[in-house]
């Protein structure tokens, strides 16, 4: 965490709903998460349905974490995916990039 937050950035925890956890283990995570410095929670990630987004988004809200949006974006030789095919990040969450110091885009 120190390493990001001295480069300028945010450590996002990617996919939350990929690990293999209890509804209390996910809580102690990010608690713990936050706790060291973490910022934000993936909320939207490649191949979720809408009511995945929403589970993302009522765990980022109950972590008290920004929210992100994946890019999934990982060779310009796969032209299936490209930068910005995903769904826009639900209003309920504050965006990450919305978070007083985060580096600006250029």
């Amino acid at each position: 965490m120190s390493w990001i937050r001295a480069a300028g950035g945010y450590a996002v925890i990617a996919h939350p709903l990929r690990y293999r956890l209890s509804a209390g283990a996910r809580r102690k995570l990010l608690a713990d998460f936050k706790g060291a410095g973490g910022a934000g929670v993936e909320v939207v990630t490649g191949g979720q349905s809408v009511t995945q987004v929403e589970a993302a988004t009522g765990i980022a809200l109950r972590a008290g974490l920004a929210g992100s949006v994946g890019s999934d974006f990982h060779d310009p030789a796969i032209p299936w995916n490209p930068p910005g095919r995903l769904a826009n990040l639900p209003q309920t969450v504050t965006p990450i990039w919305l978070k007083p110091g985060f580096p600006p885009v250029p």
